[in-house]
């Protein structure tokens, strides 16, 4: 079993509370800096996120839900929202549906049960009623390519047709 904090704070002397402020960019003196850096390579201490998930209910991952795997438009889509994501410290869980509405549903219940900070689906059926739970505790949802009528949450559309006209 790996390091912990507690183990951090015998090697340093320090308190819990400084060594979590470092760990999560608070502003320690920097003696104390120095000091827990130390003992974090000494120790081979690594930050559990699991454990800080438990924490702070924030698993910093986020559900992507799409209709085709092998779609290239989707493939493209996956790719640039997991860059921006990545950039902000969070991870990405992708499941693909395969144009199934019932697929669809069961994914956005198994991300909720994974406790994803958020959702981003390309929504293939026509009802928004299996996002309900993801909205009524407040996490965000993002459709893309496609709007809901029945879910008030924010969406990323293309402009097919002044897409056309400039063609």
């Amino acid at each position: 079993m790996g390091a912990t904090m507690k183990d951090i704070a015998r090697v340093t002397g320090l308190g819990l509370a400084t060594i979590s402020s470092y760990l999560n960019g608070g502003n320690v003196r920097e003696k104390n800096r120095i000091k827990i850096e130390a003992a974090i390579d000494e120790l081979d201490f690594e930050v559990n996120e699991v454990a800080r998930g438990l924490k702070t209910n924030r698993t910093k991952t986020i559900g992507i839900i799409i209709p085709e795997l092998n779609n290239i438009f989707c493939a493209e889509i996956i790719t640039e929202v997991e860059d921006v994501l990545r950039n902000h410290g969070y991870a990405t869980m992708i499941c693909d549906c395969r144009t199934d509405a019932a697929r669809e549903a069961e994914a956005v219940e198994f991300l909720f049960r994974r406790r994803v900070d958020g959702l981003i689906l390309m929504p293939s059926g026509k009802s928004g009623k299996h996002l309900e739970r993801f909205l009524h505790v407040g996490k965000p949802v993002v459709l893309i390519d496609r709007n809901l009528e029945d879910v008030p949450c924010d969406s990323v559309l293309v402009d097919n047709r002044e897409l056309r006209r400039r063609q």
